[in-house]
């Protein structure tokens, strides 16, 4: 996707992540296939099968899909709205870089990764390549808004869940702020 249109579709789905959290649930499968957009740019989170209470385990089972579940959901613990924050990272990762960081030849290879490694930072090449030729001014700002993108991803896919944001609405503000930057 247009880094423009990847980080709108991350800004709606915050939005409907809040909707879902202020009701008492996590949705446990945040992953692009469930993910709709419409020819208009309305995108839908969908597949509401996994979502479970806020703060509940899944009785020691991990549940979603193995390239989206933060560590916590790997081990079978409980889950929180950060949990969802750190699946919907690793999609606006995918959606930025056009390929999942979690993408192993073997389910456990992949909740090694998703226990122990951080995700590589992008740089700016990553997303210049996705641009029209940019001038000096414009240049200055794209590292801007990588480097902020770096942090803002990062922050969410963090191993531990009390680095990461606490609400869909906390990351709402990061990431309006670099929409700004954007614009």
């Amino acid at each position: 996707l247009p880094v423009w249109q990847a980080l709108d579709v991350a800004h709606q789905l915050l939005k409907q992540l809040a909707c879902v959290h202020s009701t008492g649930m996590v949705h446990r499968d945040v992953k692009p296939s469930n993910v709709m957009m419409s020819s208009s740019g309305n995108t839908q989170l969908f597949d509401f099968n996994n979502a479970g209470e806020i703060g509940k385990d899944s009785y020691g089972q991990p549940v979603g899909t193995a390239q989206y579940r933060p560590p916590e959901q790997v081990r079978g613990d409980s889950v929180f709205k950060s949990s969802d924050l750190y699946s919907l990272g690793i999609v606006l990762y995918q959606m930025l870089a056009g390929q999942n960081p979690m993408e192993m030849k073997t389910r456990e290879a992949t909740h090694v990764e998703q226990c122990s490694t951080l995700l590589p930072r992008f740089v700016v090449n990553t997303i210049r390549r996705r641009l029209a030729p940019i001038n000096n001014v414009q240049e200055v700002v794209l590292r801007e808004v990588v480097d902020k993108l770096n942090a803002f991803i990062q922050k969410m896919t963090a191993k531990n869940m009390a680095d990461r944001y606490q609400s869909a609405g906390e990351a709402l503000v990061d990431l309006e702020e670099i929409m700004k930057l954007w614009e």
